[in-house]
């Protein structure tokens, strides 16, 4: 006959069981909490494709999952095929956004070519998160010692917009090589829109007409001493600033509708004098239409002082940065909309020119 445990014994054999009980319980918690990260990180892989973050974020998170170790077998296929999934997917949206990119690059100048007595620069910024070909456009058209500046920008954003960005860019370069001035030229590319258009009503391929708007500027030198005429055409962009040597700036404000929208618009011209020392600045309206902080958002006459604090630099390529730092300053962390920008000053010596 087994002896009976007497209480000091019974209480050690308590203890121990609870000791046991204890410790399966802490590792079943871990375990929980193990799955639980797991879990946590394959929502993030998630997320990120969800919300189009970047893919290297997607990537790392994926690699961050398939590093965890997980005892259950079902579970554990479960999450690598998962991972395989969103692994791929993040593939496809980088390669997605860097043949977007490649799109983007092509609707641009490879360079902008010397002009004898100016300096040329000019910045784009594409808006921040967006994966897609943005609308706004530039170019620089050299026709002997003239320069034609365009800056533009399409509606709305994709391959469609990509598609009428080039037909835009490129109708103007071709009229601009032609010599027309810059209000035959808003109103050559207002006719291959419309013809465009009928087009797309007809085929029904695409029945959402988009419009353009532009600014136009043909540089034409008087003299050798580093002047410059200047006439401008706008079709909805925000007027071209010309800063003056001295501090003194001036907006260039022709009158112009959007194109695209009417058969017969009117385009008026506007002249003015570039000097030795004075600075011309085309930008879409990108660059004061930054909303994050509507008490920061940039006007015309914000970009006139900021430019003019530079008086008697003459360098077009330290003004594009100033601009673009500024625009990045005004929404540092959204750039809500695309920005293009270019810059011309006048010199009487020297040529330099930077894309």
């Amino acid at each position: 006959m087994r002896k009976r445990p007497s209480g000091d014994e019974k209480t050690d054999v308590d203890v121990t069981a609870l000791a046991r009980e204890r410790d399966e319980l802490r590792a079943e918690l871990a375990d929980a909490r193990r799955k639980l990260d797991v879990r946590e990180h394959v929502e993030e892989v998630l997320d990120a494709l969800i919300g189009e973050l970047d893919p290297d974020t997607v990537v790392a998170a994926a690699e961050r999952s398939a590093a965890i170790d997980v005892d259950d077998h079902t579970a554990s296929t479960s999450l690598t095929e998962r991972i395989d999934r969103a692994l791929a997917a993040a593939h496809r949206v980088a390669t997605q956004i860097d043949g977007m990119r490649q799109l983007e690059r092509s609707l641009l100048p490879a360079a902008l070519l010397p002009v004898p007595g100016l300096q040329l620069a000019s910045r784009y910024v594409p808006a921040k998160g967006s994966h897609e070909v943005g609308g706004d456009f530039y170019d620089a058209v050299r026709t002997g010692g003239c320069v034609t500046l365009i800056v533009g920008d399409v509606q709305g954003k994709g391959i469609a917009a990509a598609t009428l960005t080039s037909l835009a860019r490129h109708t103007l370069r071709t009229g601009a090589l032609m010599g027309a001035s810059p209000a035959e030229l808003l109103a050559q590319l207002n006719q291959a829109l419309l013809y465009g258009q009928e087009e797309q009503l007809v085929s029904g391929h695409d029945r959402l007409l988009r419009f353009v708007t532009a600014a136009v500027a043909r540089l034409a030198p008087t003299n050798e001493e580093g002047q410059f005429t200047v006439t401008v055409a706008r079709a909805g962009q925000p007027p071209p600033l010309i800063v003056r040597s001295d501090g003194r700036f001036e907006t260039l404000e022709p009158r112009g509708v959007l194109l695209g929208v009417c058969e017969r618009p009117a385009f008026e011209q506007a002249n003015a004098q570039l000097e030795a020392g004075d600075t011309l600045v085309l930008y879409t309206d990108g660059v004061i239409e930054q909303r994050v902080d509507a008490a920061k958002a940039m006007s015309e006459q914000h970009l006139g002082m900021l430019i003019r604090n530079r008086r008697g630099v003459v360098d077009a390529e330290a003004i594009a940065q100033l601009v673009e730092d500024t625009v990045h300053l005004v929404a540092p962390e959204d750039v809500r909309d695309d920005v293009a920008i270019l810059v011309a000053c006048a010199t009487r010596t020297g040529i330099s020119s930077r894309a």
